[in-house]
C-alpha cells in the first residue's frame, strides 16, 4: 500500500513538473459551493521575468445547477510598487441552446477562460491578484472553485 502511494505521488509530481510554461496555476475551493461576494479568492505570485509575454486565465468550476449563462468577475491586481488595477471580466458559460461550454463529466463543469494574451509584467516583484464574483448577488450558489493560471508564451 505504501509503495502504491509513493508511486502515485511521484507520478503526480512528474506530471506537474512537465508544465514548464506555468508561472501559477492555483484554484481555491468555495465553501459549500456558495461564493460570497465579500469573500474573494486571493493569489500571490513572484515575477522575476518582465520580458516574457504571458497569457492569463481565470479557472472556474461549477455545477450544472448554476443559475446563469454567464459570470462576471472583478480582477484586482496589486503591483509590487503599490499601484492597483481593477478589471471586469464576463465569461459566457452556455451557448444559445443552453449547452454548457467547458469540460466535465456528470454535473460538474470546468472552464479556463483567457483573460489577457501576450501580456508582459511591467515590474519584477510580488503581485497579488484578487478574484471577486460580480453577479449582483451577495451569495452566488453552485460555484465550487475559482482560480488563476498565468503561463509564459513564446
Amino acid at each position: 500500500m505504501l509503495k502504491k502511494i509513493f508511486l502515485f505521488t511521484l507520478l503526480s509530481f512528474s506530471l506537474i513538473s512537465c508544465d514548464s510554461s506555468r508561472i501559477i496555476d492555483q484554484n481555491q475551493d468555495i465553501p459549500n459551493a456558495v461564493w460570497d461576494m465579500n469573500n474573494p479568492a486571493i493569489f500571490e505570485v513572484l515575477i522575476e521575468d518582465t520580458l516574457m509575454p504571458c497569457n492569463f486565465y481565470v479557472n472556474l468550476r461549477h455545477t450544472n445547477e448554476y443559475a446563469y449563462k454567464n459570470i462576471f468577475f472583478f480582477i484586482n491586481t496589486d503591483f509590487p510598487n503599490g499601484e492597483k488595477r481593477r478589471d471586469t471580466l464576463e465569461c459566457l458559460l452556455q451557448d444559445k441552446e443552453g449547452r454548457w461550454f467547458g469540460s466535465g463529466l456528470g454535473s460538474i463543469r470546468d472552464h479556463q477562460i483567457l483573460f489577457k494574451k501576450g501580456h508582459r509584467f511591467p515590474l519584477k516583484g510580488n503581485y497579488v491578484f484578487t478574484l471577486e464574483q460580480a453577479m449582483r448577488e451577495e451569495k452566488l450558489e453552485n460555484v465550487q472553485a475559482v482560480g488563476l493560471r498565468i503561463e509564459q508564451t513564446k
